[in-house]
């Protein structure tokens, strides 16, 4: 299979740091890691994105190969920079540590007040009333700004106007907690009893005190410790700490455990800690030896388990990055819908005001033809021009009324207009007729070849050949000599230059609705 990407190789060995500690480190078996990575397949779920145990099962192989689970320093060389905290999360997190530190000591200096003062009695009510004020491990509030100025591109401000769900300060299940801390007061206990009976016996049996569970830890811890003033002096293993100051923090593990008090992790590694100092003041090798050995599982765990709540923050971080840059680009993405909108709307409000200019230039237009034709006169460009009207008395005046009535344009011949008048340049579908001024043939040619359209032209003349000789010169589909408009559907009848394109009479128009085909043909030899 192709090698891992780092990336992925550093994620997984996180995830799988704590699975494959201690003795599990020495797994070599690939069946044995798969079963180790099933076991535990629910957590690895939320720590691996797109998990994959086939996948993840031979890259795991792999790192326990090269001994990375069972050797920080291996694993710091494999994966540079693994264990380099980051100041700013490490600073936020130390201020969340000391706030449900602080919150824990609050309670059980209570608690060992009240104990010291009533025994017993009427602690559990005490303890309950601080716990009510002490905060939850989960609603730890962080309300101030923690900054870390340095030189380095990781430096940013943290701010609790937009908080983050924040996975420290470090908490154990609880159910794991109260049996460390149970089993770490039974040890304790039991150290404490063999150590008594074998060095103070007479002081077991004035108490009548025949067996550790007979004798609750706070009995040993009380102040003012009058039992350790009688212990001989070469039965203590002196340390860097004096006994009495040993089992006044030791007391702690019993209230907390009696108590149920959530304490954090590495609060819960500081007791086990004290109990291994009190184990070998006292001498007691196997005790001591076995809450070592705790206490530095404890660490181990509470360090992975700390690394991997970093992953968990560092995977937030990343999709929370991708989360704001897909916010940016649906933001850019709605202004240019918006922009686009809003031009579409300015581009379709001016297509609606030159289509209205243009029905008003239509409309008024033939009103202004009719106006204007009315008196006799008919505008070219700047010219008026004055036609006769073609009928004489009363039928005239007949004629002139229908044509105001019906906004109809008097039968108009026009002498010489300009060659840029609109009724020499367009089609004029109108009983109108342009009469021009020309010098020769040629002049003639050029006038009538000028203009944009050609869809049919005709030729008047007495001499034949003059006129054929000029239509033959005519840039027009159907030229015409001395008639108009005559058809026939074997001619083609189609259009020139602006008048349109294409044919519709004739073979030509016929081949027009064809498809082509060439057929290349040779005779078999």
């Amino acid at each position: 299979m192709p090698a891992a990407p780092t990336s992925e190789e550093r994620q997984i060995f996180l995830a799988c740091r704590a699975i494959f500690s201690g003795g599990y480190a020495g797994i070599r078996k690939a069946k044995a890691i798969r079963t180790r990575l099933e076991m535990h397949e629910s957590s690895l779920r939320r720590l691996i994105p797109n998990y994959d145990i086939t996948r993840v099962a031979p890259i795991v192989k792999a790192l326990l190969e090269k001994r990375l689970f069972g050797s920080s320093a291996k694993a710091e060389a494999y994966f540079p920079g693994l264990f380099d905290p980051c100041p700013v999360r490490q600073t936020l997190n130390a201020v969340l540590e000391q706030e449900a530190s602080r919150s824990n000591e609050e309670v059980l200096e209570v608690v060992s007040q009240s104990y010291e003062e009533h025994g017993s009695e009427g602690e559990d009510e005490r303890v309950d009333a601080v716990a009510l004020s002490a905060p939850a491990p989960t609603d730890i509030d962080l309300t101030h700004e923690v900054k870390v100025e340095e030189g380095n591109d990781s430096d940013e401000t943290l701010s609790p106007e937009k908080p983050t769900a924040s996975l420290f300060p470090l908490y154990l299940p609880y159910h794991a907690q109260h049996r460390i801390l149970t089993n770490v007061q039974q040890v304790l206990e039991e150290c404490i009893f063999d150590f008594m009976k074998k060095w103070l016996p007479d002081y077991l049996e004035r108490n009548g005190w025949d067996c550790a569970a007979a004798v609750e830890l706070t009995k040993w811890t009380r102040p003012p410790f009058r039992w350790t003033t009688q212990i001989p002096e070469d039965a203590l293993h002196p340390t860097d700490l004096k006994i009495e100051s040993i089992l006044s923090k030791v007391v702690k593990v019993r209230h907390t455990a009696v108590h149920r008090l959530p304490t954090t992790a590495r609060g819960v590694c500081d007791l086990v800690g004290i109990a291994k100092r009190l184990a070998e003041t006292l001498g007691d090798t196997l005790r001591t030896s076995q809450l070592e050995s705790l206490h530095s599982d404890l660490q181990d765990k509470i360090q992975i388990l700390e690394f991997n709540k970093n992953v968990l923050e560092e995977n937030l971080a990343c999709q929370l990055r991708d989360i704001e840059a897909e916010r940016q680009l649906l933001t850019r993405r709605e202004e240019r819908l918006r922009a686009k909108t809003v031009e579409d709307d300015r581009e379709n409000k001016l297509m609606m005001g030159l289509l209205l200019e243009e029905s008003m230039e239509q409309i008024f237009r033939v009103e202004e033809v009719q106006s204007e034709t009315e008196p006799g006169w008919l505008r070219l460009g700047n010219k008026w021009t004055s036609f006769p009207g073609t009928v004489s008395g009363w039928a005239q005046d007949r004629l002139a009324k229908d044509a105001l009535a019906l906004r109809l344009l008097w039968c108009t011949i026009i002498d010489n207009p300009p060659d840029t008048s609109r009724v020499v340049q367009e089609e004029a579908f109108a009983p109108i007729l342009p009469v021009m001024k020309w010098s020769d043939e040629e002049d003639v040619v050029k006038k009538a070849n000028a203009l944009e359209r050609g869809l049919g032209a005709s030729v008047w003349s007495k001499d034949f050949e003059r006129a054929t000789r000029i239509a033959d010169q005519l840039e027009s589909d159907v030229v015409w000599v001395n008639s108009h408009f005559d058809a026939s559907p074997t001619a083609p009848f189609g259009g020139y230059k602006q008048s349109g394109i294409g044919v519709e009479w004739g073979l030509t128009g016929l081949l027009g609705y064809c498809n082509s085909q060439t057929q290349w043909l040779k005779k078999c030899f």
